[in-house]
């Protein structure tokens, strides 16, 4: 645009000069076409030439300002649009961070439900813990309660058993008094058992004292005579109808107090411990331990030797069916008790699990 300003302005010079010059035209020529002179055709065309150029420069002045109107409303419209765009995309930002507070509000309502919820199983593991503990100690109490009644059995598991029981009784005025037992909670007596007990002096004349009554199964014996004075020494022998225990009382109708009563018991049965012994290994609670401790013999003879050596001396020779306990295990060997407190050393392939 900037050369056409120029070509224009170069014309328009071009004309004023051509005009300013001189004459342009002959008045004497009657044609007009030959009037103008040279001078006047340089002018004529110069005008020509400029006007056209300005002419040009308006249309292409007018087509660029039209170009630019459509471009600056393409541009508005497309500006227009990208507005429009980023407020709906500035909704739809506004609607997901709504979405996402919500669901933040969700999360963190969840995050503390499972805090709580791990708190509490961490409680309940906590108290759990403490109950197995519990447990463990409470087992292991009484499986060591077990293991020593087994083993108070065991020392009595002989072919001929001297006694089967005692206890220093002390009359507490219960009417009807149990007699506890070194073996089991509660002393039990079978037919044919020697009751043998010694009644110490007390306060409580002759005749009181011959109240006091033994209770086995469905039987009652008189503990006291009523003769002589309060020391008393008696034997009673214990009858039955069944080879079943008899749990033992005695009946104390007057209350007495203070009272106390030695009593041994003795068994006519000379296999009676051991069937004892065997009955509390198999019925046990923890025979899965107890298995392992105590043993029977299955030779004929057992020798009990010196040392894990079939060299070593021999102490002795245990019947098939006795009843050991195991010390420990060495190779093919085992150390062990016999109830008499004999102790050596057997082949370990003829104990087996009592059954």
């Amino acid at each position: 645009m900037l050369v056409i300003n120029i070509l224009i302005a170069a014309f328009s010079l071009t004309a004023t000069l051509a005009a300013f010059g001189g004459d342009t035209w002959d008045k004497d020529e009657p044609v007009i076409t030959k009037r103008i002179n040279l001078r006047g055709w340089v002018s004529l065309l110069s005008i020509v030439i400029a006007f056209s150029l300005g002419v040009y420069k308006e249309i292409h002045t007018h087509h660029e300002s039209i170009k630019k109107d459509n471009a600056s409303e393409i541009l508005r419209s497309e500006l227009k649009s990208s507005r429009d765009q980023i407020q709906e995309s500035a909704k739809k930002i506004a609607t997901l961070e709504s979405s996402l507070s919500a669901r933040q509000s969700e999360i963190n309502a969840q995050v503390m439900v499972i805090e709580n919820l791990q708190k509490e199983l961490q409680r309940q593991q906590q108290d759990l813990a403490d109950k197995t503990d519990s447990l463990s100690i409470e087992t292991n109490s009484l499986a060591r309660k077990q293991l020593s009644s087994i083993e108070s059995a065991f020392r009595l598991a002989i072919a001929t058993v001297p006694e089967v029981d005692n206890w220093v009784l002390n009359l507490n005025g219960s009417r009807l008094q149990r007699i506890p037992s070194r073996k089991y909670d509660q002393m039990q007596l079978h037919w044919g058992d020697s009751f043998k007990f010694v009644m110490f002096p007390s306060d409580y004349s002759t005749s009181d004292l011959s109240t006091l009554k033994l209770v086995a199964g469905d039987n009652k014996y008189p503990l006291h005579s009523g003769n002589g004075n309060s020391f008393f020494e008696e034997t009673i022998r214990v009858y039955g109808s069944t080879p079943k225990a008899m749990p033992a009382y005695v009946e104390n109708p007057m209350g007495l107090t203070g009272v106390k009563i030695k009593i041994f018991v003795r068994s006519s049965d000379s296999t009676r411990g051991q069937k004892e012994f065997k009955k509390l290994v198999t019925s046990s609670e923890f025979f899965s331990i107890a298995k392992d401790i105590y043993k029977t013999t299955t030779a004929g003879l057992l020798r009990l030797r010196s040392e894990a050596s079939t060299q070593s001396q021999i102490l002795s020779q245990l019947p098939k069916g006795s009843f050991v306990r195991v010390v420990q295990n060495v190779g093919s060997w085992s150390e062990i008790v016999t109830p008499e407190g004999r102790q050596g050393w057997v082949a370990s392939k003829f104990l087996a699990i009592i059954e």
